[in-house]
């Protein structure tokens, strides 16, 4: 009697399934759990979530942050994910409650902080795949008190945030830059800049030259400093004409200045600070006056014997008028039009693809992220925190 043979296609070893799922994207590996016991047993499997980190590095999604209206909520956040080159795969972040309402900083590693906005005291971590965060220690920061000013009261202090992962000692770091509006002044002098590093989970004061993080004026129209990428180690801040850096193993400030010709030629930043291709990068607009069509470029930083260069490596092919551009990714730029519509443009190809199902009127910030089912120390289930 003849023994029967399992069907073809029905059964896989081990190792194969662990090697496709291993590059599976996060938010379905929650489903695959539930397949069978042996798919469950391998994605909980310490080996599989540190190959599937790995991988995620190598691939990872976009992170589209918007403001959405809630009854009874005032600029609530709402994150979704972005797979792929035609911007097709999307998919909604249910973010725990306590975070729908914090400004998000950046991604890093997989982690994501958020804080207060308003206060800047309560700062968090969290891995948005797994819904589990960290409330970081607070801060109290002692200070003389301006007189009272109804109008003035209540914006005493501006708080910026930054964050990022040191590959040098695996470790998160985020920044804590304090300003204090001054005495019968429309000026905001820097109070303090803290160090939290995850591994110590405490914050310390680092002394900092004023120059290079002066006074700010209150009134300006857009932010002083705004979160960029991190290369080579280094964190980038945009500040007005010039981009702070921090490099995140020495601990130690610096400045690139804009080139004097992009002020004289008045070419106008169309983008936060970006990387592409491992080098620091920025995309300006010139201003088109007369007969002069305008032009919108890619300029990246080099620096050589302490000398800072830039140099004009891509101009932008397109029928849409760029309006602003978020970040580029593998050969990508993230961007909006002033049509109010979001698009992926690859400089390769010259193509750009509209984004279904995001309105631009109310995307905040775009951030490169990877899903990652690593843990860190301290990290509880968001649901369960009382704010």
């Amino acid at each position: 009697m003849a023994t029967k043979r399992p069907e073809a296609g029905r059964y896989f070893p081990e190792e194969v399934i662990f090697k496709i799922l291993s590059w599976t994207k996060g938010t379905s590996l929650f489903r695959f759990k539930f397949v069978c016991k042996l798919w469950h047993s391998i994605i909980i499997d310490n080996k599989f979530i540190e190959s599937h980190h790995t991988n995620s590095l190598k691939n990872p999604s976009i992170l589209l942050i918007t403001n959405v209206e809630k009854k009874g909520y005032h600029n609530c956040s709402a994150a979704s994910l972005v797979y792929g080159s035609s911007g097709k795969g999307f998919v909604d972040l249910h973010l725990p409650s306590p975070f729908d309402g914090m400004e998000f900083v950046s991604s890093s590693n997989g982690i994501v902080c958020l804080y207060e906005s308003n206060i800047g005291d309560d700062i968090y971590l969290l891995n948005p795949l797994t819904r589990m965060s960290k409330r970081l220690p607070i801060i109290f920061i002692r200070h003389a008190q301006p007189p009272y000013n109804p109008y003035y009261n209540s914006v005493q202090r501006k708080v910026y945030v930054a964050f990022g992962f040191d590959c040098v000692s695996h470790d998160f770091k985020v920044l804590k830059i304090t300003y204090l509006l001054e005495r019968d002044s429309r000026y905001m002098n820097l109070l303090s800049v803290y160090l939290y590093t995850l591994n110590a989970n405490s914050w310390r004061e680092i002394e900092i030259d004023s120059t290079t993080l002066p006074k700010i004026g209150w009134f300006s129209s857009c932010p002083i400093l705004v979160h960029g990428p991190i290369v080579d180690g280094v964190l980038h801040l945009k500040g007005i004409n010039k981009i702070v850096t921090f490099d995140l193993h020495t601990e130690i400030f610096g400045l690139i200045p804009f080139w004097r010709f992009m002020q004289e030629s008045k070419l106008h930043d169309k983008s936060h600070v970006l990387e592409f291709k491992g080098s620091v990068a920025m995309i300006f607009e010139s201003n088109g006056e007369g007969s002069i069509r305008k032009d919108t470029s890619l300029w990246t930083v080099e620096v050589v014997f302490g000398e800072v260069f830039w140099n004009k490596v891509l101009t932008f092919n397109t029928s849409w008028k760029i309006d602003w551009v978020f970040l580029y990714s593998s050969g990508q730029f993230v961007g909006q039009t002033d049509c109010g519509e979001v698009l992926l443009y690859d400089y390769r190809k010259k193509k750009e693809t509209k984004y279904i199902g995001v309105s631009s009127e109310s995307l905040v910030r775009v951030f490169e992220h990877m899903e990652s089912f690593l843990s860190i120390e301290g990290l509880e289930y968001a649901e369960e925190k009382q704010l």
